[in-house]
C-alpha cells in the first residue's frame, strides 16, 4: 500500500510509514502568515496592510489518498513500457 500526499503542489507517492513522519512534522511546525491590521498600518501587501504573523499550522489541510499495491505497479510498469516507447 502506497499514500498519495499532496505537498508543495505536488503528488508524492509515500509508504506509510514516511507518512505518519511527514504528518508528525506537519502537526508539530509553526506556519508563517500574515494578519490584516488595515491600510498604512502594516508592512507589506496591498497598501500595507499586513504583518508578518506566526500560525499554528492548518493541519486539516494535509490530504492524503491510498493507493493499493496493484495499481501502484500497474501505474509502475505503464510508465516504464511509455520511457522504452519513447526512447
Amino acid at each position: 500500500m502506497k499514500i498519495i500526499a499532496r505537498v508543495l503542489d505536488e503528488n508524492l507517492i509515500l509508504s506509510p510509514e514516511d507518512f505518519e513522519i511527514l504528518a508528525a512534522i506537519v502537526r508539530r511546525s509553526e506556519r508563517m502568515d500574515e494578519e490584516h491590521v488595515g491600510k498604512g498600518k502594516g508592512m507589506k501587501g496591498y497598501d500595507n496592510a499586513y504583518i508578518p504573523k506566526v500560525s499554528d499550522p492548518k493541519t486539516g489541510e494535509l490530504r492524503a489518498d491510498i493507493l493499493d499495491d496493484a495499481t501502484y505497479d500497474a501505474y509502475k510498469a505503464l510508465t516504464k513500457m511509455r520511457e522504452t516507447v519513447e526512447q
